[in-house]
């Protein structure tokens, strides 16, 4: 996970896109991300090990700077990532597959964003 208290306030939801995505990037179709992600709902080792990274490194990274419902903020965006990143990388959605990388961050940042600073009952 970035820093993201190093990162300026508006821009961290892109950061967080920017960075799981190249984090994807250089694990080729198949590599070691996918295979977790592809074995987490039926394998309880796999789904333990991604619920580990998200005690472990998700939940403190969003809490250092979105303290409140650090948690929930953190499952949220945890749902964004994992769903895009099944959707591109493990089942090769057409059209999420030929999207730009810069075009993917943007809007996934917005979202992520949001996520991160915007309010939750709303």
């Amino acid at each position: 996970m970035p820093d993201l208290a190093a990162v300026p306030a508006r821009q961290r939801g892109r950061a967080l896109a920017q960075h799981f995505l190249q984090l994807w990037g250089h694990d080729p179709a198949g590599g070691g991300l996918a295979i977790l992600l592809r074995t987490a709902a039926t394998n309880d080792g796999a789904g333990e090990r991604v619920r580990e990274v998200f005690r472990d490194q998700v939940i403190p990274a969003i809490a250092a700077v979105a303290p409140d419902a650090a948690a929930v903020r953190a499952s949220l965006i945890s749902s964004q990532l994992l769903g895009m990143a099944y959707c591109r990388f493990v089942i090769g959605l057409p059209a999420l597959v030929r999207l730009d990388e810069g075009t993917l961050v943007a809007a996934l940042g917005r979202t992520l964003q949001r996520y991160l600073d915007g309010p939750l009952d709303e």
